[in-house]
């Protein structure tokens, strides 16, 4: 055996063993807790619900007719998705798919608009939540 095989035979044996480490370590890792960055004490807690921002009050609709997100059920979102997008009920899947792009659109022009008034940004993204639902539930009979 030359001086050059036990290079190349230490050279693989120090790859083999780089290789074996690091899997080692990941199976270890996989196997601990998550970490808490909290701080709390480690007894199992109760996950912590904040309030949802950014959702608007039903008296930033009263000018416009565009009701609370959450107001709107299933059946309601069946009967309207055609007056929500502002197309007829006969209209293509492109044609919806262009009336839906357009009214996201327009909702975001006036997000994040400089000149408008924080009401009416908060009326947008009520109706861009509402033309997303309306949207999500008319794509997969229409396709």
């Amino acid at each position: 055996m030359s001086f050059s095989d036990l290079g190349i035979l230490a050279l693989c044996a120090l790859v083999g063993w780089a290789v074996v480490s690091w899997i080692i370590s990941v199976v270890q890792q996989q196997k601990r807790p998550p970490l808490d960055l909290t701080g709390a004490s480690s007894a199992p807690r109760e996950p912590r619900r904040e309030p949802l921002r950014g959702l608007p009050s039903p008296a930033a609709f009263s000018d416009n007719g565009v009701r609370d997100m959450r107001a709107l059920s299933l059946s309601e979102i069946s009967a309207r998705w055609s007056s929500i997008l502002g197309i007829p009920e006969s209209s293509s899947a492109q044609e919806i798919e262009a009336a839906y792009h357009a009214s996201l659109a327009e909702c975001d022009r006036i997000r994040f608009s400089p000149s408008e008034s924080e009401s009416a940004k908060s009326a947008a993204e009520a109706r861009r939540a509402q033309i997303t639902q309306a949207f999500e539930f008319i794509r997969p009979l229409k396709n």
